[in-house]
């Protein structure tokens, strides 16, 4: 602002009136533009009130034409009063004009003025530059600063910048549609103070109070006739600032009305090692989730998923893998109430450009943990409050498998723990057990993991000649330990006289139907076991022989080879010559005796139906007895059929062999020619009585096998 030497004529601001007479016409357009657009919205009656101080500088803001214009267009009635007498209250909003220069406020224009600072009554306040050719409101400037408060300071060495920036995030209703504001050497606030705003870069203009009602500018020249021209947006924004309350929006509550609960997830693959590939089955469980998603072969990441399931997978890929499930939680809900506000905006913790949750009053969909801010705005300003969100972090199981390389050697059963028993609870059917040979893990070639589709049973009713066919996969079942190094079988009753079985691993998992992959190598255990059936016809007897090892030690006790039978059935024994005979009464055996592998026991049947003893165990891979001199009950030591020419018997004469095969005894005796009265002849299970003449025999039996086929070779 320049500063004339004398104030006794008004001539501060005459000079600037002269460019209105070549451009009053576009200055009175865009006062017609504005005052037609106040027009267009009904207000309520509005009084604003010039107040001046005790001692004016003149002209003062009240006789501004065009400004004074801009008010009454917002259809406001414009008073004026004294500053120190005025009354708040007594008009809606006021215009402090501007003291003179090097004159202070008084004490009563000092406490009207806090009074104002204080209300939520519009006010704009005038001040102006503190270094000038014969003036300086450095004073005055000062008392303003301690009004404002919050640590203000007004500048009293320096001007501010004629042309200064808006900060146009500050107050809409005072910056929206200006970028500057052009001032002839204004004052300026060294320091705004705590709590106040800066309308202008160069704080020339700066809102304070405790409702941002108090704006005060240290420049009256933005103002003038001669100079609002370039000021026309800003000088009308101002005076739409004075005709409307400034009320400020509140946010009366912001909190979280539901936060989420702390998920849970579990993950399981079973199995977890395969050669070659893999046929696991992924199972998973999870709890307070919003979304679930698994990861890992066979899974898409980005689709949804149950909260709980299973699903089978086949990986081919050799290697180590991981299932992951992400049970992730579900949002925050956040609730507010609000006043006065025309937007609201809900900012998160990463901050942007917010949400507009306006005419909300909650907000469910808070993912983000931290500090969460709500602002509230109307054309006065905002108001803020913020609440912080713990979200719980997504809960994650792994679940790891590993496809081996394919190796070539299949799992190797070991032989020596294997184990045959009838099963105790059905009749018929039987029970094997056994263990794995631990496989080097440096050894890519040996098979690392053993699984029941692994485990098959060949099988045959001719363990002489076969042939040997995978078993019907509906006819055993089979387990193995999680740890892979125990297997149990067991097979269901048969209906046959008598069947064997060989247990055998394979690389592969077998078919439905039982059978090895034919390509896969298998490997054969070498403890091939079975189980045969001998019938004593009704009020007969039979040579029933002991043909295979039920109990592993080559002998049994007739009271487990025969546990139940009829009343007064006998069974009777030789060896060497020496007869033993026992009867079944009421409490079992009164006699009971050992029955060694390949020994035969005479069993009479005195009842009126047939009885069938069952006979489960081991084959014996080799078997040796001696045929004394004398009478003997004998039979094979194997499980096997023919006549006794193909048997290791070698007979001298006079000899005498006594087959039991009708139910009645029928003797042979051996000739120089053969055997009289024909060749005699057994079935699995049935045995004979032998009367050695001459020194004793040897019989040797034995079964020649491998573990690359289910053949056997077997010598007599």
């Amino acid at each position: 602002m320049k500063i004339p030497k004398s104030n006794n004529t008004g001539t501060l601001r005459r000079a600037l009136l002269a460019p209105l007479a070549g451009g009053g016409f576009m200055l009175r357009l865009l006062l017609a533009v504005f005052t037609a657009s106040l027009a267009a919205s009904p207000l309520n009656a509005w009084t604003i009130k010039f107040l001046t101080p005790a001692t004016p500088f003149s002209p003062g803001v009240s006789s501004f034409g065009t400004f004074r214009d801009y008010l009454t267009a917002t259809g406001a009635t414009v008073t004026s009063g004294s500053l120190a007498t005025h009354t708040i209250g007594s008009a809606d909003a006021v215009i402090v004009d501007i003291v003179n220069y090097g004159v202070t406020y008084t004490a009563a224009e000092l406490s009207v003025l806090t009074a104002l600072r204080n209300s939520n009554v519009p006010v704009l306040v005038i001040g102006e530059l503190v270094v000038g050719t014969a003036a300086s409101w450095a004073s005055s400037n000062a008392q303003l600063a301690g009004i404002i408060g919050g640590g203000a300071t007004a500048d009293a060495s320096a001007n501010g910048a004629n042309t200064q920036t808006v900060n146009s995030a500050t107050r809409p209703i005072l910056t929206q549609g200006v970028t500057s504001v052009t001032f002839a050497a204004p004052g300026r606030f060294s320091a705004i103070g705590t709590g106040n705003i800066a309308i202008t870069s160069g704080n020339t203009i700066v809102l304070a109070g405790n409702n941002k009602n108090f704006l005060v500018a240290l420049d009256t020249n933005w103002l003038q006739n001669g100079t609002i021209g370039s000021n026309t947006q800003f000088a009308q924004n101002v005076a739409t600032f004075l005709s409307n309350p400034t009320t400020l929006p509140t946010v009366g509550s912001f909190s979280v009305s539901a936060a989420p609960a702390t998920p849970t997830a579990a993950i399981d693959a079973d199995p977890t090692v395969g050669n070659g590939t893999l046929d696991t089955t992924v199972t998973w469980t999870t709890s307070n989730a919003a979304t679930v998603s698994l990861s890992g072969p066979g899974f898409d990441p980005s689709a949804p998923a149950a909260a709980s399931g299973s699903q089978p997978v086949t990986v081919s890929v050799i290697g180590e893998h991981t299932f992951r499930v992400t049970a992730s939680p579900a949002p925050a809900t956040l609730s507010w109430t609000s006043t006065g506000a025309t937007t609201l905006t809900l900012i998160p913790p990463t901050g942007g450009t917010g949400i507009d949750v306006t005419g909300q009053t909650g907000y469910a969909a808070a993912t983000t943990a931290g500090t969460w801010t709500l602002r509230a705005t109307n054309a006065n300003g905002n108001a803020t409050r913020t609440v912080t969100v713990d979200i719980p972090a997504p809960a994650i199981a792994l679940a790891g498998v590993e496809v081996l390389p394919l190796p070539t050697i299949p799992p190797v059963i070991d032989d020596g723990t294997v184990t045959v028993i009838p099963d105790p609870d059905v009749p018929g059917s039987i029970v094997i057990g056994g263990g794995i040979v631990p496989p080097d893990p440096d050894d890519p070639d040996q098979s690392q993991v053993f699984g029941t589709e692994q485990i098959f049973l060949v099988t045959t009713t001719d363990l002489e000649n076969g042939p040997w066919t995978p078993a019907a996969r509906s006819t055993y079942t089979v387990e193995v330990s999680p740890e892979g190094d125990i297997l149990a079988v067991v097979t269901a009753p048969h209906a046959d006289q008598a069947r064997f079985w060989r247990l055998a691993t394979t690389l592969h998992p077998v078919d439905v139907n039982g059978a090895p992959d034919p390509d896969a190598p298998v490997l054969y255990s070498c403890v091939p076991f079975g189980q045969y059936k001998v019938t004593v016809p009704a009020g007969q007897q039979k040579l029933v022989a002991y043909q295979l090892d039920t109990t592993g030690t080559g002998s049994i006790a007739l009271s487990e080879l025969i546990p139940a039978a009829p009343a007064s059935t006998t069974a009777t024994r030789w060896t060497a010559g020496v007869q033993a005979k026992t009867t079944y009464i009421r409490t079992g055996w009164a006699q009971d005796f050992n029955v060694a592998l390949g020994e035969a026991v005479l069993v009479y049947n005195p009842s009126a139906s047939p009885i069938t003893l069952t006979v489960t165990g081991t084959v014996p891979l080799t078997a040796s007895r001696t045929l004394a001199n004398g009478l003997s009950a004998a039979g094979s030591a194997l499980p096997v059929a023919g006549p006794i020419t193909d048997f290791g018997i070698t007979p001298v004469a006079s000899d005498q062999l006594t087959e039991v095969t009708t139910g009645t005894l029928i003797r042979h005796s051996y000739i120089r020619t053969g055997w009289a009265g024909g060749i005699p002849a057994f079935q699995i299970g049935e045995g004979f009585l032998y009367n050695r003449v001459g020194a004793p025999d040897t019989w040797t039996q034995e079964i020649t096998l491998t573990t690359d086929t289910p053949d056997l070779t077997i010598r007599k």
